[in-house]
């Protein structure tokens, strides 16, 4: 591999030395705007994930067999519908018991009270003691606590009995069942069986996370007066789902959490929609823009952006027509326009077309120069250019990135394989075919063809 390098480097380097005797073409125009100052409304954008305002899972409250299931998976169900019923008999049973115990209880606190009337007259005659007679009061005490404890259990009993049909709590929409019928449920508090759950539609909620950063620029509004808290009112928010293009869904802030995550720097907020057509569903992403205030914004065409690896560049033209990048941080695009945040100036003109023009299938010629790394180039009719050949080892996606024979796709949609041209990784230096590179430089219109992105 480092034999075929060098002897790419050297016939580049006689190749380019040629061309240069040559001469070069002439230069060819660049389109230039300026930057449009705007003021703007700025709308901060978030993914996050809708989520229900109500979700409740539905357990069984009493043990016992499921006799029917009174829904169907996945319907809307009102407050109070009937979903699971669990077999009865021994509920009713138990109910009944309770109700005889009630009587019981009854009969004993009458008696209890006629004997306690019947001896107070014979205290006053002295007939009985004062002894038997608190006796007797108490006695009528116990039956009464009797009787209010059966009273209890008959309410026990009556609402176990009330249990077994299992009734939904809210309205919404009910997922599967999770029992079938004919199943043993575990009722109770702690490994009470879920059956089912529900999910309110209407409204409902949609969550996400803003960056330690934005929620400081929030402050800082709040505090100059220029944006309320979304704690204390209901900004505005839109949403939109994956498929949709508009903004056309609106709903308002109504929670910012009170801590900031300290492992991933963000803050958790919540917002507000209505859902009456039901099409908003719990877990599904989607993208909203918050209300961020109105700024004084520059403005240039999205197609005027190009990418070095993870920043974003604008080429302008700088001192004696050089073309020079500075890096920016982008807005969103609002009526077609990107909203440059910082990096740029109004003064600043901005190359808009020309630059990542394709030449395949023209005659080789050189471009202007757009590529931020400014390598190996040299000075034509006062402008500067870079040397093809040169500008081809700097090909860092070519010879440093992948294999020197897969097919490149970036020399303007150029379908010829660099293994076509003699170069590959498994060939020795010495077979290396000089002139089928040149030759394919040629077809393929250069390497200057690649454009930033």
């Amino acid at each position: 591999m480092i034999r075929v390098l060098l002897s790419v480097c050297v016939f580049l380097t006689m190749s380019g030395l040629e061309l240069r005797a040559q001469g070069a073409p002439p230069a060819p125009g660049v389109g230039v705007i300026e930057p449009t100052a705007r003021r703007v409304v700025q709308w901060d954008e978030y993914t996050g994930r809708f989520e229900a305002v109500t979700q409740v899972e539905v357990r069984a409250r009493v043990s016992g067999f499921v006799e029917a299931v009174n829904f169907r998976d996945g319907q809307l169900v009102n407050r109070g519908d009937l979903l699971f019923t669990i077999e009865k008999r021994s509920f009713e049973l138990a109910r009944d018991a309770a109700h005889a115990e009630v009587s019981r209880t009854t009969a004993q606190v009458a008696l209890a009270q006629n004997d306690l009337d019947r001896a107070e007259p014979l205290l006053r005659n002295q007939t009985i003691t004062a002894r038997d007679v608190d006796q007797r009061r108490a006695n009528l005490a116990v039956a009464r606590a009797a009787l209010d404890s059966a009273k209890a259990a008959q309410a026990t009993a009556e609402l176990n009995l009330e249990w077994c049909e299992v009734r939904s709590p809210i309205y919404g929409r009910i997922s599967d069942r999770r029992i079938d019928p004919g199943n043993l449920v575990n009722g109770g508090q702690g490994s009470a069986t879920v059956l089912t759950t529900i999910v309110s539609v209407n409204p409902i909620h949609f969550s996400f996370d803003a960056s330690e950063a934005d929620y400081l620029r929030y402050t800082r509004l709040l505090q100059s007066g220029q944006r309320a808290s979304g704690r204390d009112a209901p900004n505005p928010v839109q949403v939109r789902l994956a498929d949709e293009t508009e903004w056309r869904r609106e709903g308002r802030m109504n929670f910012v959490d009170n801590v900031v995550n300290p492992r991933a720097g963000t803050i958790r907020g919540r917002a507000i929609l209505d859902n009456a057509d039901g099409t908003l569903t719990p877990g599904t992403f989607g993208r909203m823009r918050l209300y961020g205030g109105e700024i004084d914004a520059l403005m240039v065409p999205d197609a005027a952006i190009v990418s070095d690896q993870a920043r974003k560049v604008l080429l302008v033209i700088g001192p004696e027509n050089r073309v020079v990048p500075k890096v920016v941080e982008l807005g969103p695009i609002i009526d077609g326009l990107r909203v440059i945040r910082t990096g740029l100036t109004a003064q600043d003109k901005v190359i808009v077309r020309a630059l990542q023009t394709r030449w395949c299938g023209r005659e080789w010629s050189y471009s202007r120069d757009p590529p931020l790394r400014q390598r190996n180039n040299r000075r034509v009719d006062g402008v500067r250019h870079h040397d093809p050949l040169l500008a081809f080892l700097h090909r860092p996606a070519d010879l440093c990135g992948r294999a020197l024979d897969h097919p490149d796709d970036c020399w303007g949609g150029c379908p010829t394989r660099l293994a076509d041209c003699g170069i590959s990784g498994n060939r020795p230096a010495d077979r290396f075919d000089h002139r089928n590179l040149s030759r394919c430089l040629r077809r393929c219109g250069g390497v200057n063809g690649c454009d930033a992105h």
